[in-house]
C-alpha cells in the first residue's frame, strides 16, 4: 500500500522503512481534520494511546529497573518495533513522541513523558527531555493530579542532575520527595531518595549520599520492589569506592548485578559490570577487570546509554595501559571523549578529559596530558564534581612536579573522605618532594 502511495506521489520515503505525507497533502489532511471535530478527537485520542503503549512496551525491554507510574490506558494495538527493536524505535520515533506529550490531555502527557524519562537518561537528549517534562508538569498542574507532579518533578530534577545543576537538582528533587510523601508513595519515594543521594555523591557529600541511599534502599525492600533495591545497592557501592573500601564496594556492585538480571535490565547490568570493573582494577585483577569492562561496553552499546558507553570506554583506556595495549588504550580514550563531549554532560567529560590525559601521560606525552588535565580541571570546577577533580589535580601535580597542585588534592580529598585518593595525592607529595 505504501508503495502505491509513493508511486502516486502521494507519500514519500525519506528513510529506509520511513514515509511521510508531502506539504501539500499535509496540509489538506489538517484542514479536513478541522471541518469534523469529533472525528479529530477520535483518531488524536487513538493515536496519543497508541504511542502511549509503545513508549511503555519499549520501557520494560530498554529500562525495566527505572521507576515509572503504573500506566492507565485502554488495550489496543502496540506498535511491532517497540516488542522487536525497542531502543531503535524510541530513537526513531522520539520527535513523535514528544510531539503527542505536548498535544495530549493530563493523563496521557504525564504517563507518556514518565515513559519516557529513562530514554532521555540514556540518551541525554536535553532539548527533547525539557520540552516532554514541561508538558508533562503543565498538565499535572493543571488537573492537580498528586502522583504526576511528582512523576513531573522528578524528571526535572533528573534532567538538572545530568546537565550537572546540582543546586538546581537538590531543590526539585525535595520538592519531588516532599509530594511524594504527601501522596504516600513509597517507591517514588525511594526512586527520589536515591537521584538525590547521586547529586550529593557527585558533589562529594559522601555521608549524607550514604544515609539516602540506605533509605532508598530500606523503603524498597518494604515496598518489595527489587528493581528499586538493586539501584540503591549500586549506589551504595559508589559511596564506598569513593570511600576507599574496595571491597566492600564489589560486594555492593555483585549483589546490585544478581538482582539487575533477575529484572532483566541489561542497562543496570552494564552500569554494575562497569563499576566492579573499575573496582577489580584498582585491586590489581587487570585482567578480570579488562573482561568484566568489555562485556559492560557491549551492553552499554545494546541499550544505546551513551554516557555509560563513554566512562566504560576511558576505564578500559587505563587498563589497556596497564596491559601495554597502548595504542589500544589511546583510541579508547580519544572515542570515550568525542562520546562524552555529544551527551552534554560536565562530570562525563571531565572524567574522559582525565582518562585521555592518563594515557597521553603513560605513553609520555607530557604536554598533551598537562593540557588535557586542566581542560578537565577548569570543567569540573565549574560543574561541582569532587572526585574526578581531585583525581585531575593529582594527575596534574604528577605530571608537571607542582607541589602545590598535589598538597591542594590532598586538602580536597581529605575534607571529602575520599581515602583512595588521599593516599594518592600522598604519594605524589612524596614523590615530588624526592625528585
Amino acid at each position: 500500500m505504501l508503495d502505491t502511495l509513493a508511486s502516486a506521489h502521494l507519500v514519500e520515503q525519506h528513510a529506509p522503512g520511513r514515509y511521510h505525507f508531502h506539504d501539500l497533502l499535509r496540509r489538506y489532511a489538517t484542514d479536513r481534520l478541522l471541518e469534523s471535530p469529533a472525528e479529530t478527537g477520535s483518531a488524536r485520542r487513538r493515536l496519543h494511546e497508541w504511542y502511549l503503549r509503545g513508549a511503555d512496551q519499549a520501557a520494560k525491554i530498554v529500562y525495566p529497573h527505572m521507576f515509572r507510574m503504573p500506566l492507565s490506558v485502554p488495550d489496543g494495538p502496540v506498535p511491532a518495533a517497540a516488542k522487536e527493536n525497542a531502543a531503535e524505535w524510541l530513537e526513531t520515533e522520539l520527535g513523535n513522541l514528544v510531539a503527542v506529550v505536548e498535544d495530549a490531555p493530563g493523563p496521557v502527557a504525564w504517563l507518556l513523558a514518565d515513559s519516557l524519562r529513562g530514554y532521555f537518561w540514556l540518551s541525554s537528549r536535553q532539548v527533547e527531555w525539557r520540552a516532554a517534562a514541561a508538558a508533562a508538569l503543565a498538565a499535572a498542574e493543571e488537573d492537580g493530579d498528586l502522583r504526576a507532579r511528582v512523576s513531573a518533578r522528578f524528571s526535572l530534577a533528573d534532567l538538572g542532575f545530568r546537565q550537572g545543576r546540582y543546586r538546581e537538582a537538590v531543590r526539585r528533587h525535595t520538592g519531588a520527595l516532599v509530594l511524594a510523601r504527601r501522596a504516600g508513595w513509597v517507591e517514588a519515594q525511594a526512586a527520589v531518595l536515591g537521584n538525590l543521594g547521586c547529586v550529593y555523591w557527585q558533589s562529594g557529600r559522601l555521608p549524607a549520599a550514604a544515609v539516602r541511599f540506605s533509605r532508598g534502599l530500606e523503603l524498597s525492600r518494604r515496598a518489595g520492589s527489587h528493581a528499586g533495591e538493586a539501584v540503591a545497592l549500586g549506589n551504595l557501592g559508589l559511596v564506598h569506592w569513593e570511600m576507599g573500601d574496595l571491597a566492600r564496594a564489589a560486594g555492593h556492585y555483585v549483589r546490585a548485578l544478581r538482582r539487575y538480571r533477575g529484572i532483566g535490565s541489561r542497562y543496570g547490568e552494564a552500569i554494575n559490570l562497569s563499576n566492579l570493573g573499575q573496582v577489580q582494577h584498582a585491586r590489581g585483577r587487570v585482567s578480570e577487570a579488562a573482561g568484566l569492562l568489555a562485556k559492560a561496553l557491549a551492553l552499554h552499546r545494546e541499550a544505546g546509554n551513551r554516557a555509560g558507553e563513554a566512562e566504560t570506554l576511558g576505564r578500559l583506556a587505563s587498563v589497556y595501559c596497564d596491559l601495554g595495549r597502548l595504542t589500544d588504550a589511546l583510541d579508547h580514550a580519544r572515542e570515550g571523549l568525542r562520546l562524552a563531549r555529544a551527551t552534554g554532560e560536565p562530570r562525563g567529560e571531565g572524567e574522559a578529559l582525565v582518562a585521555l590525559a592518563g594515557v597521553h601521560q603513560r605513553v609520555g606525552h607530557r604536554q598533551d596530558a598537562v593540557r588535557r588535565y586542566r581542560q578537565a580541571l577548569a570543567l569540573l570546577r565549574e560543574s561541582g564534581d569532587r572526585y574526578p577533580e581531585i583525581d585531575a589535580l593529582i594527575g596534574l601535580a604528577t605530571a608537571t612536579g607542582d607541589l602545590g597542585q598535589a598538597r591542594r588534592a590532598l586538602a580536597l580529598a581529605e575534607r571529602a573522605g575520599y581515602r583512595a585518593l588521599r593516599e594518592r595525592a600522598a604519594a605524589t607529595i612524596e614523590a615530588i618532594l624526592r625528585a
